[in-house]
């Protein structure tokens, strides 16, 4: 009976866990916009930046996109010649006025979506957002469920009720005799300890 109660926590977990991945992939897929829509979108609106708005738009891009030549690194931070043409080229995209978003958007399409730095908060993206927080409290529920089922409740100080007394009735008594020999055992073992250390 009771390997089957410590079980059954255990049991629930993996259903759990596969609803919420189930229901995060649902979230996602209604939550991504047609792919279509959003490069129409952004190809009808243009923006005109600032010198400084269209420097701050070019280095705020490279540090957000990998280099598709250097694994591991942003465009920033890439030094190849293709990595350059790339950068290049997104500078002229600003210069026509297309958005930030557009710019990652196409080049998340070139490329795939690992050419992102951080996944979109959206379809398959979400995903990677959420799972973190949902392990973490995860794991909490279940350290506290083991927690809770592996600890001794500590004795309560004060009026306890019945089952404080049934407790406490429960307790074994000492009395005057076994505090009596107590104090005899313990004279005794100094008496050795003192012999055995002279």
């Amino acid at each position: 009976m009771k390997r089957t109660q410590e079980l059954a926590p255990a049991r629930l977990v993996l259903p759990l866990v596969t609803a919420c991945f189930l229901a995060s992939l649902a979230m996602g897929a209604l939550l991504t916009p047609p792919a279509q829509a959003t490069v129409q979108a952004g190809e009808e609106a243009r923006v005109q930046y600032t010198p400084e708005e269209l420097e701050d738009t070019f280095r705020r891009l490279q540090t957000s996109i990998m280099s598709p030549y250097c694994q591991g690194l942003t465009l920033a931070d890439c030094p190849t010649s293709g990595a350059v043409a790339l950068r290049e080229r997104i500078h002229t995209w600003l210069e026509e006025g297309r958005r930030a978003e557009w710019i990652v958007d196409e080049l998340a399409g070139e490329y795939g979506e690992w050419i992102r730095s951080a996944p979109e908060f959206s379809g398959f993206g979400l995903l990677a957002w959420l799972a973190p927080g949902a392990a973490l409290i995860l794991g909490a529920v279940w350290v506290g469920g083991y927690m809770r089922r592996n600890t001794k409740p500590q004795a309560q100080t004060g009026d306890t009720g019945e089952a404080g007394e049934a407790q406490a009735a429960a307790q074994p008594q000492v009395t005057a005799e076994d505090e009596a020999r107590r104090r005899e055992i313990e004279k005794r073992v100094e008496e050795e300890l003192d012999a055995w250390q002279a």
